[in-house]
């Protein structure tokens, strides 16, 4: 596990050096680690690592001609084109945003190609400048009040001040539940606050100034002359997305994938291979395997290990190691979650994906690369996330919360997702079914058709102009704060685990160079991800390449393994706290443990739906 903190008094109080050094402790697994600080009258910055981590790129720079320091966790893929613009040849990743601050000022973010969060302290002009990384991939929190800023790379490290307010976000609680997002910034405290991706802020003791410092629909296009030329052009961005990524020749660091057998994972694959191969080293994969027992229980799902195995074949990797066993209990994976995090994850993390990577921890794979991202920026996938909208457009919520008050005490806000289906009647699966075509806009029409809304061809509208418009659907990924939730729940669970996630398919100029494609070269009609697919025809078998997508939102065996190990103990729990969780409707429940095996697609979204009520439920009782 690996964080930063820091603290600026902004009434210019001196700091004291013991709250600063308690902010790491707040986290279970840096109790005992001995952190690195920096202390200058009213601010303070301390990092901290345990022994697990072998890449390491937390760190406190201080330059002290300028007086300039910086704390975060900074990893610039483009070093070689900011030292040529800086005409410098550290490599340090800290020390090159310090140069560059000095050279640009707050632009200096428009330069950087990276996974960043950081705060700055500029001395000469007395302000903390803090930035995050265009897509979110590094988490930072903060805590403002008209005295004090307080932030972090883990929310939970805040309360180390005890002033800072532990009240709920009842806004934050009502989106999980229905599984929406309120806003970028918010947090399930009303008082914790998250930078947005793509955002810096600017703190001092008289203002504080926020401010977007990229967006997507205003990058320059490059200039393309043919359907031809944009794959040669796409593929050539990839591979570079990939090889960024991947440590120098001189590093003695092992990589791993996780291989599914799909377009994103077997392309990252084979242009990480490549590229090792060159320095006499090689990838590791990592496949969820379905058991055979599961097999025989539910014929003719999708099992990964067989499509990932001709991959790893055709690429000639030599380890290829199966995840077909949860590492611990689902109950237990929340409770770390918790633990880790500080709060529940948004994003559905699996037992299965716990259980990867344990297993790359084990074996000694210090970075992993992961296709998170395919979906959403380069591909026309479309996924509807009106739900928060759909509910505060027809009134329901200030009824959903007055009925709440009656009925439930001030901790009982966990009856909020029954709540909430009752009034809404939603069918939240109509909209994520249709996601697949770009004519399954037909089928979602005649879905919003049967809810009673009061904007409801406003609503049609956003979902068909979505479907149609592959660019505008690009921007609505980027800024639904799903991405942001993922890579939060990932970093956090491989952080904790001294291994680091990357994501090649999230790179500012591969993701740039794709937005201004002609819809109709990203998007054909005939064969979904044309762009992609032949992009990639030579580097992977032609059945990979060829092959349509196989499993539907969730990845089915993750979510089938953690439904056989965990609905009886779900159920256990809501029926031990009967008195607690009588808004439990005993009929849904029945339906969801003894749903047929053969209704491969109701059951993972039932499971799904129960198991973050489950999460939140624990999360408030506790």
């Amino acid at each position: 596990m690996q964080l930063f903190s820091g603290i600026l008094n902004r009434n210019k109080k001196t700091l004291p050096v013991s709250e600063l050094l308690s902010m790491p402790q707040k986290h279970f697994l840096l109790q005992d680690a001995a952190p690195h600080y920096l202390l200058n009258n009213s601010l303070g910055f301390v990092s901290a690592c345990d022994k697990k981590h072998v890449l390491s790129f937390v760190n406190i720079v201080e330059d002290a001609v300028n007086s300039i320091s910086i704390v975060g966790e900074i990893r610039l893929y483009n070093k070689k084109e900011i030292q040529n613009k800086l005409n410098v040849t550290t490599n340090d990743d800290c020390t090159l945003v310090i140069l560059s601050y000095l050279k640009w000022g707050k632009n200096c973010v428009t330069h950087f190609n990276g996974d960043f969060s950081f705060a700055l302290w500029d001395a000469p002009h007395e302000l903390l400048f803090c930035a995050r990384d265009h897509f979110g991939q590094r988490p930072f929190f903060y805590n403002i009040s008209a005295d004090r800023f307080i932030f972090s790379s883990n929310l939970q490290t805040i309360f180390a001040d005890d002033i800072v307010s532990q009240k709920k976000n009842e806004d934050w609680i009502l989106a999980f539940a229905i599984e929406s997002t309120v806003g970028a910034t918010d947090t399930i405290y009303k008082d914790i606050h998250r930078l947005e991706a793509a955002q810096y802020m600017v703190v001092s003791a008289k203002e504080v100034l926020i401010e977007k410092y990229w967006d997507l629909s205003q990058t320059k296009a490059v200039p393309v002359t043919s359907v031809q030329d944009a794959i040669f052009k796409f593929k050539e961005e990839l591979q570079k997305a990939v090889v960024r990524r991947l440590p120098a020749e001189n590093e003695n660091t092992n990589v791993a994938v996780e291989l599914s057998g799909g377009l994103d994972s077997s392309a990252l694959a084979a242009f990480s291979q490549q590229h090792l191969l060159k320095q006499n080293k090689s990838l590791t994969a990592y496949s969820a395997v379905f058991p055979e027992s599961h097999k025989n229980a539910f014929p003719g799902l999708f099992d990964e290990w067989n499509k990932a195995q001709k991959v790893v074949d055709h690429l000639k990797i030599q380890k290829h190691f199966p995840v077909d066993k949860a590492a611990t209990s689902t109950a237990d994976l929340i409770d770390y979650e918790f633990k880790t995090l500080g709060y529940p994850g948004p994003f559905n993390f699996s037992l299965m994906q716990k259980a990867l990577y344990d297993k790359c921890a084990e074996n000694g794979d210090a970075l992993i690369i992961s296709g998170a991202g395919g979906d959403n920026c380069v591909s026309q996938f479309v996924v509807g996330e009106y739900y928060y909208t759909l509910a505060k457009e027809r009134g329901k919520i200030n009824k959903i919360f007055l009925q709440f008050k009656k009925s439930q005490n001030k901790a009982a806000l966990r009856t909020l997702h029954f709540l909430v289906k009752y009034y809404l009647k939603m069918d939240k699966r109509a909209v994520k079914k249709s996601y697949e075509k770009l004519w399954a806009y037909k089928h979602v029409n005649k879905k919003l058709k049967a809810y009673s809304t009061i904007r409801q061809k406003s609503i049609e509208a956003k979902c068909i102009g979505a479907m149609h418009d592959v660019k505008q659907h690009t921007l609505h990924q980027l800024t639904n704060c799903g991405l942001v939730d993922r890579f939060e729940t990932c970093y956090n669970m491989t952080n904790a685990l001294g291994i680091s996630c990357v994501y090649p398919l999230m790179d500012v100029e591969l993701i740039s160079f794709y937005y201004h494609l002609k819809d109709e070269w990203k998007a054909n009609p005939e064969i979904n991800r044309f762009l992609f697919r032949s992009a990639i025809k030579d580097l992977v078998p032609s059945e990979i390449v060829l092959q349509q997508k196989s499993s539907n939102f969730i990845t089915i065996p993750y979510v089938l393994l953690e439904m056989e190990k965990d609905k009886q103990e779900m159920k256990n729990y809501f029926q031990n706290n009967n008195e607690k969780y009588s808004y439990i409707d005993a009929i849904e429940l029945e339906k969801f443990t003894n749903v047929s095996p053969s209704d491969a697609y109701d059951q993972p979204y039932t499971y799904k739906d129960l198991r973050r009520h489950w999460q939140l439920s624990l999360f408030l009782n506790k």
